[in-house]
């Protein structure tokens, strides 16, 4: 294998929360306010359908190749030239995604905080510290992701108990006013996102009980989706419809004043959700150097971890020419894109090794087992 380390359950489900919210409750109230307005807080219901969906996939590939990665079992069920294709198309998702992530950090950095600063600093700098975290391996992901959840997780459960006071529940009426097809369209975008977590293909053989892993993933989907629900809740009760409104959570942490002198906390905000970023972008970036790694035949990822660096960053710079087209794309485009390689492309593969009953036999015994007791 060429990752020799091995990652809790429990700390998997936190890279999967990271995964998806890294990124969502800055972003989706906006997008799912686009089209259900006031019934923006319902859309993610429809989204859990998706995320647990994909998690169905995932695990059931994952059950008939154990030990086997992604991009391993699809070269398995397609052959060695369909499947390496297909496995360096999954490369390119990585990598596309990964920059658009680097991309909305930087957007985000310079509308909010340093307006002057160049936007390649933001770039730079993020994709450097995400390599760090990629070359230090997935133990240390893991170790990184369990150390900081308490507060990410904790932030952002706590802004939106902090502006109940200003909350206006009229603002969340009439449900369902135009029907429930709005309600579905905005759960589109959370959709996607959600179905982010197609990325365990690529850590279930590194689970210390990937027997569990269903059940980690799962987990880790419905907590996402709860908290989605309870941040499009309070944004919207605060706000009304935000689809004009780019970051709304963090206009919402912008309202909160509390005994006349505890405000303007969204620079503490800003400073929880780079942590929860960084470790976004490093579980795309390892996928991807992981992945290119296994296609290739390399027996060791960290060779790429600089090239890939380089494309992330540049395609960071190059892939949009501001922040509107950014937020199109993700409002319009990746609702269907990601799907297409979050569920659909897997269900096939899925499909195809039912069909032609393919499947592997489990890993061999790890003979030294005691080397993993106790690592955390």
């Amino acid at each position: 294998m060429l990752e020799g380390g091995k990652i809790s359950n429990r700390q998997a489900i936190f890279l999967m929360l990271f995964l998806v919210l890294g990124t969502a409750n800055m972003f989706l109230p906006a997008l799912a306010s686009e089209h259900a307005r006031q019934d923006a807080w319902i859309s993610p219901f429809f989204a859990l359908l998706e995320g647990l969906w994909v998690v169905f996939i995932v695990t059931e590939l994952g059950r008939r190749f154990p030990g086997k990665t992604l991009v391993e079992y699809t070269r398995l069920i397609l052959g060695p030239v369909f499947g390496t294709g297909l496995g360096f198309l999954y490369v390119f998702w990585m990598v596309h995604p990964g920059a658009i992530i680097i991309r909305e950090f930087g957007e985000l950095m310079v509308t909010t905080m340093m307006p002057e600063t160049p936007l390649i600093i933001f770039l730079s700098t993020i994709t450097f510290t995400a390599a760090l975290a990629v070359r230090a391996g997935l133990e240390v992901m893991g170790r990184m992701a369990e150390f900081l959840m308490p507060l990410f997780l904790g932030t952002f459960t706590i802004i939106p108990l902090l502006v109940v006071q200003i909350m206006k529940p009229e603002n969340l009426l009439p449900v369902l006013e135009h029907g429930i097809k709005p309600v579905i369209a905005g759960g589109l975008a959370p959709g996607g996102w959600l179905g982010e977590v197609v990325l365990m293909g690529m850590l279930l053989p590194y689970l210390r009980e990937p027997d569990k892993g269903r059940q980690a993933m799962a987990l880790a989907v419905v907590i996402i989706a709860v908290n989605l629900i309870i941040t499009a809740l309070a944004v919207t009760a605060v706000f009304g419809p935000t689809p004009n409104l780019t970051f709304p959570f963090l206009e919402l942490a912008k309202n909160i004043r509390l005994a006349e002198f505890l405000e303007r906390i969204e620079v503490l905000i800003l400073v929880v959700w780079v942590a929860g970023v960084m470790v976004k972008i490093a579980v795309f970036y390892y996928a991807a150097v992981l992945a290119t790694a296994q296609l290739t035949g390399l027996k060791d990822y960290r060779c790429l971890i600089t090239p890939t660096g380089v494309i992330l960053t540049a395609l960071a710079v190059l892939v949009y020419d501001n922040i509107m087209e950014l937020v199109h794309f993700v409002a319009e485009t990746w609702p269907f894109y990601g799907p297409t390689f979050e569920w659909v492309i897997p269900a096939l593969l899925l499909v195809v090794a039912i069909v032609t009953r393919k499947k592997s036999p489990p890993p061999p015994e790890d003979p030294h087992p005691e080397r993993n007791v106790g690592r955390h």
